[in-house]
């Protein structure tokens, strides 16, 4: 491990190799105290309409979910669905939404892809897309996978490659830092009363008094209007034991949960050409890494290190699928 270095976009990490190693929440809060949240735009404009549509739609979640991705609905967007759908039945409709992800995705697929699909899932999906983009062969990438899931050696470079990836890809999936927010029901936070209680100190940025501190080995800043928690994707349990205790221990009802932010580090088995990476994605060469920017992710890529930052809006199966459209493409500039 090298030197560590905080990032631009508020985190800590390893100067060499780019791996995230601390989450810091302070570092993205403006004046009012928000993390950059999804605007909360309603999908009509009046509310008798909105009642309107509830009533219309409410018989089955499948027209409701017709209706949004045909954007039939007030033009609602992918970003507006995963919000909608985790307020109005929470886990259940993260795991219907995550399921339409993944048929989308498969109705890209070719004959190939949806064979390597069926064996090793979007991780499969992704190591096929990778390798492709890299110049390998179709089958031979395919044997490769079904070889990495079921067991068996290929005395070849490429395969050793394949299922590091694969274990690669399927360790930076659990280990996914996760920002999570949770928002007093009740009433504000009293904070100078929250420094008391936790024994943190009060500190402030502009006119925003907030503390921050440690529970449980998570990282917690609170602020009047809400409660932001980091931690791994499998700590997600421990997630709510510390929001349990802080509600009792603050005298605040908090609301659920909601995972807001993803950062997802995969460690690569090849190295990247930044210089030609940069050029053809459009990407913007920062020293040691290249950050490119689309619509639902941002990739801060170094040689042998991909980090991905997305925002999840509540639900968490958006990480596989945002791997499987982030990673192929970086593996047109890899060098194997």
């Amino acid at each position: 491990m090298g030197r560590r270095i905080r990032s631009r976009e508020g985190f800590v990490v390893d100067e060499e190799s780019g791996e995230v190693t601390d989450d810091f929440i302070v570092d993205s809060l403006d004046e009012a105290g928000s993390i950059d949240e999804p605007s909360q735009r309603g999908f009509c404009v009046d509310e008798e309409a909105v009642e309107r549509i509830i009533s219309q739609l409410m018989p089955g979640i499948v027209e409701i979910l017709t209706a949004y991705l045909k954007k039939r609905l007030c033009e609602a967007s992918l970003e507006e669905i995963e919000s909608v759908l985790n307020r109005l039945w929470s886990s259940y409709g993260a795991s219907i939404f995550r399921d339409v992800l993944e048929k989308r995705l498969s109705s890209y697929m070719s004959v190939d892809e949806s064979r390597v699909y069926d064996v090793a899932g979007l991780a499969g999906l992704a190591i096929f897309r990778c390798l492709r983009n890299a110049g390998l062969n179709k089958d031979v990438i395919a044997e490769y996978i079904y070889r990495a899931v079921y067991g068996g050696e290929i005395e070849d470079d490429n395969y050793r490659v394949a299922v590091e990836l694969f274990n690669s890809i399927k360790i930076a999936g659990r280990r996914a830092l996760i920002r999570w927010v949770s928002k007093p029901l009740d009433r504000s936070i009293d904070v100078s009363l929250a420094s008391i209680a936790l024994g943190a100190r009060v500190r402030s940025i502009g006119r925003l008094l907030y503390i921050t501190t440690k529970i449980q080995g998570l990282g917690i800043q609170i602020t009047p209007s809400k409660i932001d928690i980091s931690s791994r994707l499998t700590e997600s349990k421990k997630v709510n034991e510390v929001l349990s205790y802080l509600s009792r221990k603050l005298g605040v009802e908090l609301s659920k949960p909601i995972p807001l932010i993803a950062t997802i580090v995969i460690k690569l088995p090849f190295t990247v050409n930044l210089n030609v990476l940069a050029t053809h994605e459009s990407g913007d060469h920062q020293g040691t890494r290249v950050k490119i920017e689309r619509d639902r992710y941002t990739l801060l890529v170094y040689p042998n290190t991909l980090n991905i930052y997305t925002r999840l809006n509540g639900v968490l199966g958006k990480i596989d699928t945002i791997i499987v459209e982030a990673l192929p493409q970086i593996c047109t500039y890899i060098n194997l």
